[in-house]
């Protein structure tokens, strides 16, 4: 999961209210950020069967946003990712996606249950590639809609 939290209520207590119009600016960067975010997970995420970039959505609140990524019952956002504990899947029992007994790294040879090899699609580390692009995307939109606000006091 991405998180992006923000402090504007803290911030406007301790500044005598913030002009709406910089308020209002912070909030829409941070709305368009999530959904640049969800459009570029969904671009590298794996797409063979499409459950994975189905699973990928973001959801919106008053005080921060979230892009989530993941299959129910199957860790594939951390796996992908390459996330500790998750760099490599030990497959013991029978499961729809790979042969057993097998271990498994995201983008090196595996075999599916039919015995074929796996081919596979998207980009190892899509949400850490993904969570990049919103940080740098995120503080260029904030300066530049706060810049515009100051500027038309």
């Amino acid at each position: 999961m991405i998180l992006i939290k923000s402090n504007i209520k803290e911030l406007s207590v301790t500044l005598n209210k913030l002009p709406s119009k910089i308020k209002k600016g912070y909030f829409s960067s941070i709305q368009q950020t999530t959904k640049l975010g969800e459009g570029i997970a969904k671009s590298l995420a794996p797409i063979k069967r499409g459950v994975l970039r189905e699973g990928i959505y973001s959801r919106i609140f008053k005080d921060r946003a979230e892009l989530r990524s993941g299959v129910s019952g199957f860790p594939y956002n951390f796996w992908v990712n390459q996330t500790s504990p998750f760099e490599v899947l030990h497959f013991r029992r029978r499961n729809p996606f790979f042969k057993v007994p097998q271990d498994v790294v995201y983008g090196q040879s595996a075999v599916s249950p039919s015995g074929r090899n796996i081919v596979w699609t998207g980009m190892p580390a899509y949400m850490d590639v993904t969570a990049q692009i919103m940080d740098k995307n995120l503080i260029e939109s904030i300066n530049n809609t706060i810049s515009k606000a100051l500027k038309s006091k």
